[in-house]
């Protein structure tokens, strides 16, 4: 995902790019076998990906300048507000915050946009910061479930048993089944859920 001047392009991929994850996963219903395991597998990573590259591309936009879909532009504060390359930026992040592999901040971490908002001072503060607030206690897990799928090992299986206890489920459920269940008095499944709060998030920061 690419930075951009206006605010609604990223906006417009994430919810496209959502819409279609959505597509794959709306269906899936415990117990998962066979090619949907890795289909499960597929939608965590690129759902927990595509918020990341959205972070990063959204960090970048505001440095640069961009129009929100409300109509105002959101800029960095003084003494950020000057210009910036994509390089000069993402080194002014890393100092910020730190990197991890890469050589980038971690974008996967769902505070990272937050953090460089508060440190440069974003014209739309007050916005992001209710985006912030509205991040709900387990808005972390697809982040876990997606860690099991790409590195796994008997430390992110224990976290994703975590998981399932923190929603009311089964602790014998399989990690593909955890993310396919429905936690009680909700009308749908986590991984739904996870996708759905972060496009929200996406469309609170870009309003």
């Amino acid at each position: 995902m690419t930075p951009s001047h206006d605010l609604g392009r990223l906006l417009s991929q994430v919810s496209k790019r959502s819409a279609r994850l959505r597509q794959l996963c709306d269906h899936l219903l415990p117990p998962v076998t066979g090619d949907a395991r890795r289909t499960v597998a597929y939608i965590a990573i690129e759902a927990a990906g595509l918020f990341a590259r959205f972070q990063r591309a959204y960090y970048l936009s505001v440095m640069f300048g961009a129009r929100r879909t409300s109509g105002p532009f959101v800029l960095p504060g003084p003494p950020f507000n000057r210009a910036w390359t994509e390089a000069t930026a993402i080194s002014e992040a890393v100092r910020l915050v730190g990197r991890r592999t890469g050589g980038e901040p971690a974008w996967i971490n769902q505070r990272t946009l937050f953090d460089l908002a508060q440190k440069c001072a974003f014209s739309n503060l007050a916005e992001v910061t209710i985006a912030s607030s509205y991040l709900p206690p387990h808005f972390r897990e697809l982040v876990v479930v997606r860690n099991f799928f790409a590195h796994r090992s008997r430390d992110t299986a224990e976290k994703v048993r975590q998981i399932a206890r923190d929603n009311g489920l089964p602790v014998v459920l399989k990690p593909w089944d955890v993310a396919c269940s429905c936690a009680p008095k909700r009308p749908q499944h986590l991984m739904l859920d996870w996708i759905d709060h972060r496009e929200e998030v996406a469309r609170l920061l870009c309003a």
